[in-house]
């Protein structure tokens, strides 16, 4: 890990304004090390350099994380993409149509299998909204919080 984390700040060291060495950076240091700091301080970077952040997700299919697919969470400067593995499972929105990003409540987290659950609630009408529901891929709400920060909302 070490070696890639090194190789990849050489390469942004050559060419500061390419996202795609900041993205790979803070995915090396979210999932290669937990280093969840880090990890933010770099995808930022890449969203700041027209780029995304990317996350490894779980995706709900019911509502307890017991159906659920993987797949990645991709957060760019004004829209949010999920692809799961499969490609079955997929959606992407601006900034603008995203109502809401938050943390499961308690209630539904103590029957979760999952830890760290999430939702991304969509408008999808006047007043009607279609809800996302997700768990990071290392099970810590860390890295639900850094989402939720990056989406902004």
């Amino acid at each position: 890990m070490a070696a890639s984390i090194s190789t990849l700040q050489a390469a942004i060291a050559l060419n500061a304004a390419e996202s795609r060495a900041y993205q790979l950076l803070g995915f090396s240091y979210l999932y290669g090390q937990k280093n969840f700091a880090e990890a933010e301080k770099y995808m930022k970077l890449a969203i700041d350099r027209g780029g995304s952040a990317v996350f490894r997700v779980f995706h709900d299919h019911g509502a307890l994380m017991t159906d659920t697919c993987t797949g990645s969470l991709f957060i760019a400067k004004d829209t949010v993409r999920y692809e799961s593995d499969d490609n079955i499972h997929t959606f992407e929105t601006s900034d603008g149509d995203i109502k809401e990003a938050k943390m499961a409540n308690k209630f539904a987290s103590m029957f979760n299998v999952r830890q760290g659950s999430f939702k991304i609630t969509l408008k999808s009408g006047e007043n009607a909204s279609k809800n996302y529901n997700f768990a990071p891929a290392t099970n810590d709400s860390q890295e639900s919080k850094m989402i939720i920060r990056m989406i902004g909302k």
